[in-house]
């Protein structure tokens, strides 16, 4: 019955925060470890291969991994890994917004930036299994109804193309329906998560009203992007 599915349903989701948590602690652990390795290694062509499989990395953002990146000597540079990575960092990260659609849960059809001219939007990239995901959610709600009326709108692209339910109770439970969402497989050709490079989550993106990428972040917490919005809009 309903009560049931409810008991079920409240256990499942902290089965999941538990998980989540230890895999993500397991995984800042692991990644301070070979950093470590890579910056004490910077003549090892076995370090620059490692530095171009950290990219999805949540303690690396461009800037650190380009820094690194020039401690190398030119000779390990030029392995197939440094030119490779080298490639990665002349192009990345694009400064100008890539169009992408998806269908919303109403079942609706949503292009970027076609349906968001003259605005400022924030791409939020999530999962509803993603606990540090979700706890940013009442803080976008205050920014998002802080600024709609000056131009802001915010598209969260969710990966739970394997689980439609589920994605559809985060966005109520959380009550974050009030502005739009799409669900992808981040893997596909076109997805929105493969044009823009997100590997790991959660991430956002502000474009601004011109088409230009003018923050992204890696990792929860919403500081560093509302100082953004409050220099975007003044206030």
């Amino acid at each position: 019955n309903e009560n049931n599915n409810e008991v079920i349903d409240s256990i499942h989701q902290k089965m999941i925060k538990f998980f989540d948590n230890e895999m993500v602690s397991l995984r800042f652990k692991l990644d301070q470890e070979i950093i470590k390795y890579i910056r004490e290694h910077n003549s090892s062509y076995y370090a620059l291969s490692q530095l171009f499989y950290m990219r999805e990395s949540l303690l690396l953002d461009v800037s650190k991994i380009k820094e690194i990146y020039n401690s190398f000597p030119p000779q390990i540079k030029k392995s197939h890994e440094g030119i490779q990575l080298s490639r990665y960092l002349n192009v990345w990260p694009p400064n100008r917004a890539i169009a992408f659609d998806g269908v919303t849960p109403s079942g609706n059809k949503l292009a970027f930036p076609a349906d968001f001219e003259k605005k400022v939007v924030l791409i939020d990239f999530w999962t509803s299994w993603c606990v540090p995901c979700r706890a940013d959610n009442p803080g976008l709600i205050k920014l998002y109804r802080k600024y709609l009326n000056d131009g802001l709108e915010i598209i969260s692209v969710s990966r739970d193309d394997k689980n439609v339910d589920a994605w559809k109770r985060a966005i109520e439970v959380d009550s974050i329906g009030e502005w739009n969402h799409i669900n992808e497989n981040a893997w596909e050709k076109g997805a929105a998560n493969l044009l823009y490079g997100v590997t790991a989550i959660p991430v956002k993106i502000l474009i601004d009203k011109n088409g230009f990428i003018v923050y992204r972040s890696i990792g929860s917490g919403l500081n560093d992007l509302e100082d953004k919005l409050k220099e975007l809009f003044g206030y």
